[in-house]
């Protein structure tokens, strides 16, 4: 799966987090994540900083690309 070139799961049910394992995609050049109900921070320090936000949208997820930054209470 490490070899994994494209993922386009929008508009399904997925819920959930995007695992911190997708950044073992290193191949990964075209995503779609969106019009889920994805929540959380969008891994950092990988490629999907350059996919669109476009590809995020629908979703309760915050960080780069995304314009939404993610702040917690504590």
């Amino acid at each position: 799966m490490e070899l994994l070139e494209s993922i386009d799961f929008s508009g399904n049910q997925v819920t959930g987090e995007i695992p911190q394992s997708i950044t073992n995609l290193n191949f990964l050049n075209k995503q779609d994540l969106s019009y889920n109900h994805l929540e959380g921070k969008i891994p950092t320090g990988t490629q999907l900083q350059s996919f669109e936000a476009s590809d995020f949208v629908g979703n309760k997820l915050s960080g780069p690309p995304l314009l939404l930054n993610c702040t917690r209470a504590t």
